[in-house]
């Protein structure tokens, strides 16, 4: 149940508080003089009887109609207001001019009390063990008599039990293997509420949660100093709904029960994630096979092929990995729509509660800057990124380190731009918290997105352009690179610098002022990003070589794996892994911080308790209200809430970690196929971690209701897009093969043909999977038939009761 609480007002002048006094201000504050227009304006804010506050410039149409006479309000309307405008003189007249803060501050919670039950919902108070907070935990009375008056009024939505399917002679439709009953809103008819389910423990906490906002602008309370904070309660271990998560806690892969005990417990949105997550790790165990294979190809140990075999087998496993990132995201839609009409959240806004940041007095048009200022700082910051990787790859020589001095960059623009995001968001002004939660969405994904791929693309496209060995004669140069190592299956006769064999790779990577390369050097010289060309001299462009093999038998010209190949393997490596290792360290040190400073408190309250002088009464109190899982949810608020740039984590950020991992492993899982073994492995730690840290450390979050994973699914398709291209891209550039040997117009046909084939094959699996299922077709049909018996039947009874 949703609880408030708050620290008790002051009696006196003082403000009493856990670790000594006030300091000035905060006692200055609470003597401050309140007159009637102070507190009529702190009232409207707080209490919607009150209505909202005047418009200090009303528009000059406002309440009339085109003649310019004002415009009629219907009945409802008008008796709505009288009430309100009732309310609103028995509420103000309960203030007196005069009155302290501190005494304002204890009449408002005595109002909000009375309104509160006065509701239907009942309160019950205790003190924390140290005397310096006051719980509120407001509950529905044991009957759900109210509970059923709020459903009403609310419009919610509930599903029919089985028992109702039973009674008409119905078999309740079946959705991917779970029950699929139909939704109706909720009526207080006998008939109807005996066959609908019971509220689930989230259906109430919605429903009282709605009632509050109602009533109150819990912000303004907040902020007034009326609460401190409020929060839905938490009591993990007693929930039937949890047990078989419990049950199921250390499986490998999440089963379905484990989806539904989330989404009863934490609601949907958070139901809709795990279930991705689950999806994500059942799609990445089909990779771990094929990757094996190749693995197993690649080792010198057990198969013995060569080289050019090897990345053949990688361009197939690369064009497995397309395909399945394609088929994750359209699958993935496919049931994600199943769950959501399954789960009632389809076209069902009973169950959203929508709560405005903004009074109508503050909604206004945005200014054009306000509408632009994310998608400037989000150029100007990835802008600021290129520039900085282009300076650390320039100045960094040795691979390893660079690959290092790379990652560590990313790492830290992302956790500034996790930083400015938020501010970014802020500054655009959203009217509602949903709006600037997609806003943010969207802002750290692209940017963070970015910021993860750029690097190795740089590595792996743009090295070859701005990387070059000049010298004095093109023998010199031909010297420079050559490497005798990197020709080891050549005969030692066959190759050197200065034969034909070798000269015909030097003669394909030449660089010149006319071919373009010198202009563009010169222009990333005067950023410091790169070296010009220098008069006099020959240069070979690009990568250099460090495994090659003969195309072919009687075809002797060389196919090299390059610096820069090998590069892209150390830096992806270092990328992924590490980016995993610290998403789990973040959660560990989170969970152990929030479980130190909870038994730290608890510690210094069972100290002051038993060195501090009670009165009979505090002591009895104290001994019926030890330290209580209600006071860890209340510490664990602190300290870990389910918000963004938290202990506790937040939707947003924990979506966000599993799509870069996505992402990584789509674009350029076929560079490093183990990394798709690691990956998970890693994964499946990472989401047992993630929920064991939701259930025992992070504060329980409202259960928000969802209909989907909302702007993610823009977001996963685009990952995919450019995944089909970065690997069409990686196979013409790094892959050793036959097109090695091809020339610029050869490859871009190839790139273009993979590309269109990809698409095609996407464009045909969105035919063959529509967003409607047939099952999901059938299931709706026997569930229309259902309602139209309940409905039937309905009508009957009535008939017969009113014979």
């Amino acid at each position: 149940m949703p609880n408030l609480n708050h620290k008790p007002a002051p009696k006196s002048a003082g403000l009493c508080s856990c670790g000594g006094g006030p300091d000035e201000s905060a006692t200055d504050l609470l003597e401050e003089k309140l007159m009637s227009e102070d507190f009529t304006k702190i009232l409207r804010r707080m209490f919607m009887v009150m209505g909202p506050m005047p418009q200090e410039d009303p528009e000059p149409d406002s309440g009339m109609e085109e003649d310019g006479q004002p415009a009629e309000l219907s009945r409802s309307q008008t008796a709505k207001i009288m009430a309100m405008g009732q309310e609103a003189e028995e509420l103000l007249g309960t203030f007196e001019d005069g009155m302290t803060r501190s005494e304002f501050i204890l009449k408002a919670r005595g109002i909000v009390q009375q309104m509160i039950e006065k509701s239907g919902l009942k309160i019950e108070k205790f003190v924390s063990i140290d005397g310096d907070m006051e719980f509120w935990k407001v509950a529905f009375e044991s009957d759900t008599q109210w509970a059923r008056a709020l459903a009403v009024k609310f419009g919610y939505s509930l599903p029919f039990s089985k028992k109702a399917y039973q009674r008409l002679g119905k078999n309740m439709p079946m959705l991917n293997g779970r029950r699929m009953p139909a939704h109706h809103e909720f009526q207080d008819h006998p008939d109807l509420i005996e066959d609908l389910e019971p509220f689930r423990t989230v259906d109430l906490i919605r429903l009282i949660m709605q009632q509050l906002l109602s009533d109150f602008n819990l912000e303004e309370m907040q902020k007034e100093g009326v609460i401190t904070k409020w929060f839905p309660g938490a009591k993990c271990e007693g929930d039937h709904s949890m047990k078989s998560v419990y049950h199921h806690f250390w499986n490998i892969m999440p089963s379905p029960s484990e989806y539904e005990a989330i989404r009863n417990y934490f609601g949907e949105e958070v139901g809709f994630f795990f279930r991705f997550y689950g999806y994500f790790l059942h799609a990445l165990s089909l990779l771990v096979i094929p990757a094996f294979c190749v693995c197993l190809a690649q080792s010198d140990y057990l198969l013995v092929i060569t080289y050019q075999q090897q990345n053949y087998l990688k361009m197939l496993f690369g064009l497995m990995v397309a395909i399945w990132a394609i088929h994750f995201q359209r699958f993935f839609e496919f049931k994600a729509n199943d769950e959501c009409h399954r789960w009632g959240m389809a076209n069902n806004k009973s169950q959203h509660v929508h709560e405005l940041k903004l009074s109508q007095v503050q909604q206004r048009q945005s200014s054009w800057l306000e509408q632009n200022i994310g998608n400037a700082a989000m150029l100007v910051y990835t802008l600021g990124f290129v520039y900085a990787i282009s300076i650390v790859s320039f100045h960094t020589k040795d691979r390893y380190s660079r690959s290092i001095a790379s990652t560590a960059t990313t790492f830290v623009f992302s956790f500034f731009w996790g930083m400015i995001a938020p501010k970014v968001v802020k500054l655009e002004d959203h009217a509602t918290s949903t709006r600037e939660t997609n806003a943010l969405t969207k802002r750290l994904a692209f940017v963070k997105l970015f910021l993860f791929l750029f690097p190795l693309c740089n590595v792996a496209f743009l090295s070859n352009a701005t990387r070059k060995v000049c010298a004095d004669t093109y023998e010199k140069a031909a010297e420079m690179i050559f490497d005798p190592n990197a020709f080891e299956h050549y005969d030692p006769s066959e190759i050197g610098p200065n034969t034909t064999v070798f000269r015909n790779w030097v003669d394909r990577n030449l660089m010149g002022q006319s071919d373009g390369w010198g202009t563009a050097l010169d222009i990333m010289n005067v950023l410091g990003m790169a070296t010009p060309l220098p008069e006099g001299q020959v240069c070979v462009r690009g990568c250099m070589p460090q495994l090659c093999d003969p195309i072919s038998a009687s075809d002797r010209r060389p196919s090299c794996l390059t610096d820069c190949y090998f590069e892209l393997q150390t830096s992806l490596q270092t990328l992924f892994l590490s980016h995993l290792a610290c998403t789990i360290a973040f959660m560990v040190i989170g969970m152990l911080f929030v479980q130190y400073k909870a038994r730290k408190e608890m510690s210094e309250k069972e100290t002051r308790k038993t060195t501090r002088s009670l009165s009979a009464m505090d002591s009895a109190h104290l001994q019926r209200h030890d330290y209580s899982f209600l006071q860890f949810q209340e510490k664990s608020f602190d300290e870990a809430p389910y918000e963004y740039l938290s202990w506790g984590g937040s939707y947003v950020e924990d979506f966000l970690e599993v799509v870069l991992a996505f992402a990584v492993l789509a674009c350029f899982g076929i560079i490093c196929p183990y990394l798709a073994i690691a990956g998970f492995l890693i994964q499946v730690i990472e989401n047992r971690v993630l929920l064991f840290r939701m259930i025992h450390v992070t504060c329980r979050p409202f259960p928000t209701a969802a209909d989907g994973i909302g702007g993610w699914g823009m977001i996963i398709e685009i990952v995919v897009n450019v995944a089909l291209l970065i690997n069409g891209l990686l196979i013409v550039t790094q892959m050793r093969t036959h097109m090695d040997v091809w020339g610029s117009k050869c490859k871009f046909v190839f790139f273009a043909c993979w590309a269109l084939s990809l698409l095609f094959f996407k464009m045909f699996l969105q035919a063959l999977l529509p967003d409607i299922s047939p099952s999901f077709i059938e299931a709706l049909d026997k569930n229309t038939l259902f309602l139209a018996a309940q409905r039937e039947d309905r009508a009957n009874k009535l008939l017969q009761a009113s014979v």
